[in-house]
C-alpha cells in the first residue's frame, strides 16, 4: 500500500528528469519490489523488462510518425528514433506537421539558391538543437522536408468547453483546468474557465457564448436542507454553506442548454457534473429539461 501511494510521485519525478535532462535516454532501474513492478506494468506509459527491471517509455503517435518520416528519408532506424524522441519532448516540434512548418519558416525563398543553401539557418538553429549534427543526416532531412506537401491550414478555433471551478480548492482546480486545456488545444478547441461559488454566476458567464460543453467541477459531497444530494453551490446573499435544492440547480443549468425538442435556450449540448453524487441533478436535466447529454458521478 505504501508503494502504491509513493509510486505516482516517483513516476512524475522520473518522467520530468528523463525529459528535461536526458531527452528520455536515461535508463531507469526499478527496485526489486514485486508489488512495485506489478503496478508499473499496469501503467500505460511504462513497460518493465525482466530481469533487470529497466523501464522504457513507449513511443507516442507523434514519435512514431516522425520516426517513419526520418526512416523514409534514409536515416538509420536507431538515429531516426532518437531524433524523433528528442523533438517530441519539446514544445515547438510536436509532430511532423510542426517540423514542416518550422522548415518553411526558416527556408529562404530565393529561386537561385539550392535547398541546402536556403535551409542554412534551419540546419543551424533547429536540427542541431535536437542533436542532428551530421551533415549527411541534415541533407537527407532537408531534402525530404522540401518534398513534403505544405501542412493544411489550421482550422478555426471553436469555442468548446466552458469550465466552472470551485474556489474553495483552487490548487486542485488549477491542475484540472490545465490538463483539460492541454488535452483540447491540439484539436483547436478553446477552453474558458471561471472561478465561482454562486449558482447565479452560471447565467452571467455564459451570456453571448457559443460553447457546447459545460464542465462543473465542485468538490465535496453536498446535501440540501431537505436532505437531497445536490451540488455545492452557495446561495447568493448568504454567508454559510447553504446549498440550493437539486431542482433549482437543474433549472439554472438548463437555462443555458439546448434541448432535444429543439426549443431555443443556450448553446450547451453536454453538461458534465464533475462532483460527487450528482445523479439527482443529472436526472432532472435529462428527464425534465431534455438536455441532450449529461455526464455525472453517481458515487
Amino acid at each position: 500500500e505504501e508503494a502504491a501511494l509513493v509510486l505516482p510521485h516517483i513516476q512524475d519525478a522520473i518522467l520530468a528528469t528523463s525529459q528535461e535532462l536526458y531527452g528520455s535516454r536515461l535508463r531507469i532501474l526499478c527496485p526489486d519490489i514485486p508489488r512495485t513492478k506489478k503496478l508499473l506494468r499496469n501503467k500505460t506509459y511504462w513497460s518493465v523488462s525482466e530481469p533487470s527491471g529497466t523501464v522504457h517509455f513507449e513511443e507516442s503517435s507523434a514519435q512514431v510518425e516522425l520516426t517513419k518520416f526520418f526512416i523514409s528519408a534514409k536515416i538509420g532506424r536507431d538515429d531516426a528514433q532518437k531524433y524523433a524522441r528528442s523533438m517530441t519532448l519539446c514544445d515547438e516540434i510536436a509532430d511532423l506537421c510542426s517540423l514542416k512548418e518550422e522548415f518553411d519558416v526558416y527556408k529562404y525563398c530565393d529561386p537561385n539558391m539550392s535547398v541546402w543553401a536556403a535551409s542554412e539557418d534551419f540546419r543551424k538553429e533547429v536540427l542541431k538543437e535536437y542533436g542532428i549534427s551530421r551533415r549527411g543526416d541534415q541533407r537527407k532531412i532537408v531534402t525530404a522536408l522540401d518534398k513534403c506537401p505544405p501542412p493544411p491550414p489550421a482550422p478555426k478555433e471553436n469555442q468548446y468547453l466552458l469550465g466552472f471551478f470551485d474556489v474553495r480548492n483552487m490548487d486542485r482546480a488549477r491542475k484540472e483546468s490545465e490538463k483539460i486545456r492541454l488535452s483540447l488545444a491540439r484539436a483547436y478547441l478553446t477552453v474558458e474557465d471561471h472561478d465561482m461559488s454562486l449558482l447565479s454566476e452560471i447565467s452571467y458567464a455564459t451570456r453571448g457564448k457559443r460553447n457546447t460543453v459545460l464542465h462543473i467541477a465542485v468538490y465535496g459531497v453536498a446535501t440540501s436542507s431537505t436532505g437531497k444530494h445536490t451540488v455545492a453551490f452557495l446561495k447568493g446573499g448568504t454567508g454559510g454553506e447553504a446549498y440550493p435544492e437539486p431542482d433549482k440547480i437543474a433549472e439554472a443549468l438548463a437555462a443555458v442548454c439546448t434541448r432535444d425538442d429543439g426549443i431555443e435556450r443556450g448553446s450547451i449540448e453536454c453538461v458534465f457534473l464533475n462532483t460527487p453524487k450528482g445523479d439527482e441533478v443529472a436526472r432532472l436535466l435529462k428527464n425534465v429539461y431534455s438536455v441532450p447529454f449529461v455526464i455525472f458521478w453517481k458515487t
